[in-house]
């Protein structure tokens, strides 16, 4: 039997603001500024990188160029 799978991912806008829900905020306030998803999420890529990025993940983004990971058939 062969399976094939996808991901769809949801996510808002880069320019949507962002800031801590009322219910999870301090009573005086919080100290916590809102900011864009952009803001939260630019730094994200380096930081999987570091952690996780394969030889030929990193060469692609020193070199500035896409990086596509083959596709894996899993057939169970």
């Amino acid at each position: 039997m062969t399976r094939r799978s996808s991901a769809v991912l949801v996510h808002p806008s880069l320019d949507t603001v962002v800031e801590p829900l009322p219910a999870f905020a301090d009573p005086d306030g919080t100290d916590f500024e809102p900011v864009s998803v952009w803001e939260r999420a630019s730094g994200n890529v380096e930081e999987y990188l570091r952690v996780f990025g394969r030889p030929e993940q990193l060469s692609a983004r020193r070199e500035n160029r896409p990086y596509v990971a083959d596709v894996a058939e899993v057939t169970t």
